[in-house]
């Protein structure tokens, strides 16, 4: 008796996944169209930059650090930090490390 009912239970098992098979064969592909050219044109002054052309910490009068832990309300593990080993600028770039 047992091994009838599991010989039904893989039959059934076997005629589901196959027909889900099936289904997998027909592969969704999206329609891609080209962008429009919509005449944007940009300011000829950003009101906001940084180079970064210097080196050791971000510039503090443009960046500031979220600095805490203790899960920030919805219980997270991270704890942030202003050290220099996990965000630094020179070479003209932003350097920010997750440790």
């Amino acid at each position: 008796m047992k091994l009838y009912f599991i010989t039904i239970v893989f039959t059934l098992i076997s005629i589901v996944l196959g027909s889900c098979s099936k289904k997998q064969d027909q592969a969704y592909v999206p329609v891609l169209e080209a962008p429009v050219d919509k005449n944007w044109s940009f300011e000829t002054a950003p009101s906001w930059f940084d180079e970064f052309n210097y080196t050791g910490t971000p510039d503090t009068s443009k960046w500031t650090y979220d600095l805490g832990g203790s899960g920030w309300g919805n219980n997270e593990l991270e704890y942030y930090t202003n050290s220099l080993n996990n965000a630094s600028a020179g070479n003209g770039v932003l350097t920010i490390t997750a440790r």
